[in-house]
């Protein structure tokens, strides 16, 4: 059953604190146009990326918790894991932004801009304790200081020198790190110890990676990876192996996914707003779950497992899994 709260981001120049919240149906709010959505470590926050800035909601109720107006299209949010510093990627215009800002205050505490094309920012994470950085920057990675900027570290592999790193996903207990390189069909796991690759592979067909953000994902237990491909399948690898052990039919595009905390259930995001819940144990489909207006590209769990929060259309909803 859908939650009877639903997040509409108005695309009008509505003033963020203009409309009060309400438990009992649609909430409008905040101004511009949704492009990213992300989930406080301890569940209780919902920051709402727009096209001119972050908003914060009760993750649970969706009564205004403040907000920062950028000025720019905010295309991705990450928390540390210690729920103190945001990190955002930004657009604007022919440049992109990496900054990092106090949680509560909205402070930044550093920002680097790329106006190269080849050096623009992609897929950001924190490392576990929230002191570490590691951002994607087309042909390699970099590893900042989260408090200061500084750059700690850069690494890739000189053979992949010609490779887009796109994405990149911790494992749930964060000693390893998965990355994906665009259009080059290859996958690679990091020894977050030593930063050096513990595993790689490749494959054929036509599946190489979308650069969008939620296309790769970790089961709970560690042992398998989800990732979506240009031709909209899902794979499930065994990362000991490295082999796909079950495969989605290609249907609508599917532009997000996301495992549940407990490994329940994988879910997944369509264009023309659809999204579904696969079992996490035989990969079968769960419940379908419809109600977004336009591509549902955004997928956040809540630490327990309970809800899936999903941005589409526009709109940010919140779902029971168990019942959809």
């Amino acid at each position: 059953m859908l939650r009877k709260i639903t997040l509409i981001v108005a695309c009008a120049a509505m003033l963020f604190s203009a409309v009060p919240a309400r438990a009992d149906g649609p909430v409008t709010l905040g101004m511009g146009t949704l492009t990213s959505i992300a989930l406080s470590p301890g569940g209780t926050r919902l920051a709402v990326g727009t096209t001119i800035g972050v908003y914060f909601y009760d993750a649970q109720t969706f009564v205004p918790q403040g907000g920062w107006e950028t000025g720019y299209e905010v295309v991705q949010i990450r928390w540390s894991p210690t729920g103190s510093r945001v990190a955002l990627v930004s657009e604007e215009y022919w440049s992109n932004r990496l900054e990092v800002r106090d949680a509560d205050g909205g402070k930044v505490l550093w920002s680097l801009t790329a106006s190269e094309w080849d050096e623009r920012f992609g897929q950001v994470a924190f490392d576990l304790g929230g002191m570490r950085l590691v951002a994607t920057r087309d042909e390699h990675m970099e590893i900042y200081d989260a408090a200061s900027g500084v750059l700690l570290q850069t690494f890739g592999t000189e053979e992949d020198s010609y490779s887009s790193y796109n994405l990149l996903a911790f494992s749930p207990n964060w000693e390893l790190l998965a990355t994906c390189c665009a259009y080059y069909n290859l996958l690679q796991v990091w020894d977050t110890a030593t930063w050096q690759v513990k595993s790689s592979w490749r494959w054929q067909h036509n599946r190489a990676f979308d650069t969008d953000p939620g296309q790769i994902a970790w089961t709970t237990n560690g042992r398998y990876l989800a990732t979506i491909g240009l031709d909209s399948v899902v794979l499930i690898w065994d990362v000991a192996t490295r082999q796909i052990i079950n495969q989605t039919v290609p249907a609508e595009n599917i532009p997000s996914l996301a495992f549940s905390p407990d490994g329940k259930y994988l879910a997944t995001g369509y264009e023309g707003g659809l999204a579904r819940l696969w079992s996490g144990k035989d990969w079968q489909t769960h419940v379908p779950l419809r109600g977004h207006t336009g591509d549902v590209s955004h997928l956040v769990w809540s630490p327990d497992g309970h809800t899936l929060y999903s941005g589409g259309g526009n709109t940010v909803r919140a779902w029971d899994a168990a019942t959809g």
